[in-house]
């Protein structure tokens, strides 16, 4: 995760937006898979906001943007910016896969030793070297 936060903080500054927030917000478990959020704002012109999205969205990582919400900067005399922009991205990681049940290890052992529906124990004992 550190090296994907990283890779964000990068996309963001090469298309010449501003980071107002990156929170990194706890770990949603999913059971196979983590939820990894990060409330992140932004300041930018509306270009800029588009090319960061964009360089999201060609990272080698999954990164899913969500709440988006653009407001325009009302008065521009004191910054460069045109364009606020909130959003939550969310990265996927792997976790461990729940422990199966001894009758369904047999049964996932025996698939992948290619066992058919109709003889499961004698090719899966053959594989196992009984």
């Amino acid at each position: 995760m550190p090296n994907l936060l990283r890779k964000v903080t990068a996309a963001g500054q090469q298309s010449g937006v501003e980071f107002e927030l990156f929170r990194p917000v706890t770990p949603v478990d999913q059971g196979f898979y983590k939820d990894n959020p990060v409330e992140v704002k932004i300041q930018g012109g509306y270009h800029q906001t588009a090319v960061f999205l964009s360089r999201l969205a060609n990272l080698n990582r999954i990164v899913n943007v969500s709440g988006l919400k653009l407001e325009g900067i009302a008065d521009q005399d004191g910054t460069p910016y045109t364009l606020k922009t909130a959003m939550t991205l969310t990265a996927y990681t792997l976790g461990a896969a729940p422990a199966a049940a001894d009758g369904e290890a047999r049964t996932l052992q025996a698939d992948a030793a290619g066992a058919t529906p109709n003889k499961p124990a004698q090719v899966a004992s053959a594989a196992a070297g009984h």
